[in-house]
């Protein structure tokens, strides 16, 4: 004889739908599980490979700053004409001291050679993913420091991730008298602001013995052009992938 099967009670048709809603909006992997579709965002973004606190990573641009070049009539050249260059890269330069938005994804250790290959001198090279200076400029890192127009905020760029933590905030040299601050750090970038004063250049090279390797220094006003053009960027991309305004169907 079969065993016999227990009767289960059916549960309420209601019920079963809000619990599945819920599954849907908020357990997303056992929602794959039970072959509950997906909402239309996620699908989208799955779809658009892999996302990091909304920035897009499958196409995220590399953004290059080159030491030392246009300063005091030494090691002169157009970085607009670099950028002309490596038109092959999609490469966007930004002022006069050699910042590159390079938006074509590539390998960096091909584009870097490449680059250095077409510099008509040795310079040292620094560089950050453009996610990174999104998520810089969404943290508001000078949001609490007072303006002042005898103060520049600015970034530094490591030319390698510091070995350390360090203790911030830093000034150089210590005490009210101070030139260089340095509020704080994140990955490569390091943020702070200086005096405009003569002895300021000096404290800023101490930023490199402080971090343990060379850094790249640029205003926060470059790095709000560079924002722009990877935001500018960004949404071309979104809408590239979106396939543009739909479109309703004529009858």
């Amino acid at each position: 004889m079969p065993a016999s099967r227990a009767t289960l009670p059916r549960p309420d048709k209601g019920r079963v739908s809000d619990h599945a809603e819920s599954i849907r909006q908020d357990a997303p992997e056992f929602r794959d599980q039970i072959g509950l579709p997906a909402p239309r965002e996620t699908r989208y973004r799955r779809n658009c490979s892999c996302y990091n606190n909304g920035v897009h990573r499958g196409s995220m641009a590399l953004i290059v700053f080159l030491r030392g070049i246009n300063v005091g009539g030494h090691r002169t050249f157009r970085p607009s004409m670099l950028a002309r260059d490596l038109a092959a890269y999609d490469v966007v330069n930004v002022g006069a001291a050699g910042t590159l938005v390079v938006r074509k994804p590539v390998s960096r250790t091909k584009f870097l050679a490449e680059l250095r290959r077409k510099l008509p001198f040795e310079a040292a090279v620094s560089f950050c993913d453009a996610r990174d200076l999104i998520r810089l400029e969404t943290e508001n890192p000078f949001g609490a420091e007072p303006f002042d127009q005898d103060v520049v905020r600015f970034v530094s760029i490591l030319s390698k991730a510091s070995r350390g933590k360090a203790s911030l905030p830093i000034a150089f040299p210590p005490g009210e008298k101070w030139f260089v601050r340095i509020i704080g750090s994140r990955k490569r970038l390091v943020f702070g602001v200086y005096r405009r004063h003569m002895r300021t250049i000096g404290y800023l090279g101490e930023i490199d013995g402080f971090f343990g390797a060379p850094a790249t220094t640029r205003s926060w006003s470059t790095m709000l052009s560079v924002l722009r053009i990877l935001k500018d960027t960004l949404s071309k991309q979104t809408k590239g992938m979106m396939g543009g305004p739909s479109k309703k169907r004529s009858r």
